[in-house]
């Protein structure tokens, strides 16, 4: 582990009914592997935090990291966890991941041009096939 970074950053994200802000709780550098985990006891996911788990993980992939959820751990793992989230600062972007992720967004989202025209295969007697 090289580095962790508790509430790395706040995700504003569309749905359906509006816009919902997320802030992942955990980002974890390691030497091989970025990892973007939130953590929420099993008893208190609900249908809204499985929402904000999925635009994090969402994230995580367009970003080329790795998403966990952590819903229920051993005893000695979870004291570590509540350790760390005790440090809690306010919220800043110190990597600079707002943008970075902004871009790779607008980079995702950009449509090539329709092609004029529509390739298909011709049989041998020069008719069309679909194609």
């Amino acid at each position: 582990m090289v580095e962790v970074l508790a509430q790395p950053f706040e995700l504003r994200f569309a749905t359906a009914v509006g816009w919902r802000r997320h802030v992942p709780d955990f980002l974890v550098a390691g030497s091989d592997a970025v990892w973007l985990i939130n953590v929420r006891p099993a008893g208190r996911v609900k249908d809204e935090d499985r929402l904000r788990f999925a635009a994090a993980g969402e994230v995580a992939v367009m970003a080329g990291w790795r998403a966990l959820v952590v819903s229920g751990w051993r005893e000695g793992v979870l004291a570590v966890l509540d350790a760390l989230s005790a440090q809690r600062r306010v919220l800043q972007d110190p990597l600079g991941l707002q943008r970075q992720l902004k871009l790779r967004l607008m980079v995702r989202n950009l449509r090539a041009p329709r092609p004029r025209f529509r390739p298909g295969l011709i049989n041998r007697s020069n008719r069309r096939v679909r194609g």
